[in-house]
């Protein structure tokens, strides 16, 4: 099959899932990396392809300049506008999906630490806390003046804005932060104490990026304000240590891509970025891990008075153990227990 008609393929399974009728609503995605790993280029990239003119509407970092994405940005539907898709049978099928294209969430890199301060601002950016448009630079100062850990009492999050899928971006001749990929994973082991469910189930892919510096790749490859280059060996060893990085954060090799972004120096016409390009943007939308139904007033309500029952049973316990209460007020205790959880049985099950 020639790209031309594997592209139309994957436009078309792109359709496809954003038709089917379980769709809720789209993806939020987040991009996440060090500076200069390609997250603003990654959205120019997905516009081009789908648009069919490549365009910077992100700012891309060069040379010294690694990264000038200073506020939370929010590209709507990958920044796509209908009449910028210059092929009129791509724009005439596209009408109707591209409301459901994901929005992606770009901000300036994070550094590779794992302190509470960052996992504070991660948690803050996947819980959908902070408003697009934000000045994260503003959002770190403060954090300083109010302290860690009370940054929440600042932001009213919004279901809109709270991310479902996290995408990685990580240059495949760069260092692996794995500080940052361990405050990652902290962020999205966090559970609902109550509940026992995570609070934040993200889908994270990873994107190796600069794939255009592998030599003997079928990618030709160019010069470069970096002028390094690596082998095809030197490439698989790292997208296992990659691989090995990610492990704990629930990323598989399934959900790891090579990616090459346009840019000035790699020409639009090379085939297999547009290719690479939508084989991801079928991955992002293709059903994931199945979204769990809120617990209603009344399932939380129960969790909570089961967990107390049982918490005031060992203490009570411990005290009877160290003389400390007597038998009456131990009595009391299990008796009010007791009784919230029958009136919670009892009541209108619609709670």
């Amino acid at each position: 099959m020639s790209s031309e008609n594997e592209n139309k393929a994957l436009i078309n399974e792109i359709i496809e899932l954003l038709n089917n009728p379980d769709f809720e609503s789209p993806e939020v995605i987040l991009l996440l990396g060090s500076s200069g790993a390609g997250k603003s280029s990654l959205v120019n990239t997905l516009y081009g392809v789908l648009t069919g003119r490549y365009y910077a509407i992100a700012k891309q970092g060069s040379g010294e300049t690694q990264s000038v994405t200073l506020d939370l940005l929010r590209y709507e539907n990958c920044g796509v506008k209908l009449h910028r898709i210059t092929d009129k049978n791509k724009r005439q099928k596209m009408s109707a999906v591209l409301s459901k294209l994901p929005h992606i969430l770009d901000c300036a890199g994070l550094g590779d630490e794992n302190t509470p301060e960052m996992r504070e601002i991660i948690e803050l950016l996947v819980g959908g806390y902070i408003r697009p448009g934000t000045c994260m630079d503003a959002v770190v100062q403060e954090q300083t003046r109010r302290g860690t850990g009370n940054m929440k009492e600042m932001f009213k999050p919004q279901p809109a804005w709270k991310v479902s899928k996290i995408v990685f971006l990580q240059g495949c001749i760069d260092v692996i932060p794995g500080n940052m990929i361990q405050g990652l994973n902290e962020v999205l082991m966090m559970y609902d104490p109550v509940t026992l469910v995570r609070k934040y189930p993200c889908q994270v892919f990873v994107l190796v990026t600069k794939y255009d510096l592998v030599k003997e790749s079928d990618v030709h490859s160019v010069s470069t304000s970096e002028g390094k280059f690596i082998n095809n060996e030197k490439f698989e060893q790292k997208k296992q240590e990659i691989a090995k990085a990610f492990c704990s954060v629930g990323s598989t090799k399934y959900n790891m891509l090579p990616w090459i972004n346009l840019t000035d120096d790699v020409e639009f016409t090379e085939s297999t970025i547009p290719t690479k390009a939508l084989k991801f943007l079928k991955k992002i939308v293709e059903p994931g891990t199945p979204k769990m139904p809120a617990p209603t007033f009344r399932e939380k309500l129960e969790d909570f008075v089961y967990q107390m029952y049982h918490e005031i049973r060992r203490e009570s316990l411990h005290q009877i153990h160290q003389h400390n209460v007597s038998f009456v007020q131990i009595v009391g205790f299990f008796m009010v227990v007791f009784l919230g959880i029958i009136w919670l049985l009892r009541r209108d099950p619609e709670i």
